[in-house]
């Protein structure tokens, strides 16, 4: 199977006061730690703001978001007709401020994958849908036809939610959730 990895990383960080991207965590940035966890991705697309890579990543390609959207949708649109372009069975969604999720998760979510168009993590009762990994073509299709967040996006698919540790969910938007991820980390 096909597998493209999409990370996440072009939210304005305003919480955090500066991009979220070059942000260190044990002397890796938060771009570099979110390559790494989809090394066993086939190809990895990053969508991103103007912001300059950080200097312990190289060779990355950079998406950039369709105008016509806001949040998560303008990137997701134009990451997932690439991915359909080059006849990817499967996108990974990973945003860039997770640095606890490892690609052992991502993985997790491929070997569930093979009755569904969508396979999304869970911790507890919060659903992740950042974190999902969707099939292209039915992803689209969802995206052009549903209203409102992702999370009705992905509900609106056929999907299966998979339980995984919510510690590895932990989502950096302020400077003492920096500090948190990296006494976990």
């Amino acid at each position: 199977m096909k597998v493209m990895g999409l990370i996440l990383a072009g939210g304005k960080s305003s919480r955090m006061g500066i991009a979220k991207i070059s942000l260190m965590v044990n002397g890796k940035s938060l771009l570099a730690i979110a390559v790494e966890s989809l090394a066993d991705c086939d190809s990895i697309i990053v969508a991103m703001r103007e912001y300059e890579s950080p200097s312990d990543v190289s060779n990355i390609q950079k998406i950039g978001d369709d105008v016509d959207f806001s949040g998560p949708r303008a990137a997701l649109y134009p990451a997932t007709k690439k991915a359909i372009a080059e006849s990817c069975d499967f996108l990974q969604l990973n945003p860039c401020d997770t640095p606890l999720v490892k690609k052992d998760m991502f993985q997790l979510l491929l070997n569930a994958s093979s009755d569904v168009d969508c396979v999304v993590p869970v911790s507890g009762d919060r659903m992740h849908p950042l974190h999902a990994l969707v099939r292209p073509l039915p992803f689209l299709s969802a995206l052009n036809q549903v209203e409102g967040g992702i999370h009705r996006v992905i509900k609106s698919m056929n999907h299966l939610m998979v339980e995984v540790d919510e510690k590895m969910m932990l989502n950096i938007n302020t400077p003492s959730g920096l500090e948190n991820a990296i006494s976990q980390f």
